[in-house]
């Protein structure tokens, strides 16, 4: 199967983003699993990974952020033969909470890829929901009081049957993909990468515990 990336927009986003290598390794997850454009929709919602939907020659729902999982619901109910891929960064995880509370609670047939760059991105590296506690971003000390929110953590305890963290720098991203794609249910890849624009990679590592997550 050919690829399905679109050639007349090809990925924007700066050398050395996480986002780049996730990006081609959903194509080959696509092709690997021998998907045409019409058996697909990508719902995105707003920020780098809001992007998405304009990379690949497939259906597309682009919307509010944070509201990705809301658009995909609909769709899936509306066309359960659709592959329905949502998303996200960390900022519209956090913007969304609540919708991803419901989607694990209702466990239809979506896949979600959560973007993990620990940062608002594109407007200027805020501090997001996910942001560890000695992290230096552009929203100054205000990272500090507030715990990071473990996505994994948060995804098992409402009910989400399939929930996997690993890097963008995976050799078996692709694999990875795949078998989110190809599970039955609700399933959440939290993918952790590096911002190269917004991270200040001289601060010290962080200290906040996170645990292993398993489907």
């Amino acid at each position: 199967m050919s690829s399905l990336m679109n050639t007349g927009r090809p990925p924007v986003f700066c050398p050395g983003c996480s986002h780049d290598r996730i990006t081609h390794a959903l194509d080959k997850a696509f092709s690997n699993l021998g998907f045409q454009g019409q058996d697909i929709v990508i719902v995105t919602d707003i920020g780098c990974s809001g992007l998405f939907d304009t990379f690949f020659n497939t259906h597309a729902f682009h919307g509010l952020h944070g509201r990705a999982l809301t658009y995909a619901t609909g769709l899936k109910m509306a066309h359960p033969e659709l592959n329905v891929i949502v998303t996200m960064g960390d900022g519209g995880l956090g913007i969304g909470g609540a919708h991803i509370l419901s989607a694990c609670r209702r466990n239809l047939d979506l896949t979600l890829l959560v973007l993990n760059n620990f940062n608002f991105g594109m407007t200027g590296g805020q501090f997001s929901a996910t942001t560890p506690l000695d992290a230096q971003v552009g929203s100054g000390f205000l990272n500090r009081m507030e715990r990071p929110m473990d996505l994994c953590q948060v995804a098992s305890s409402a009910g989400a049957p399939y929930v996997k963290r690993f890097s963008s720098y995976t050799k078996n991203l692709v694999e990875e993909i795949e078998n989110a794609i190809h599970f039955e249910g609700f399933s959440i890849l939290d993918i952790w990468g590096i911002c190269p624009g917004r991270t200040d990679l001289r601060r010290r590592p962080s200290k906040t515990p996170w645990p292993r997550c398993r489907p």
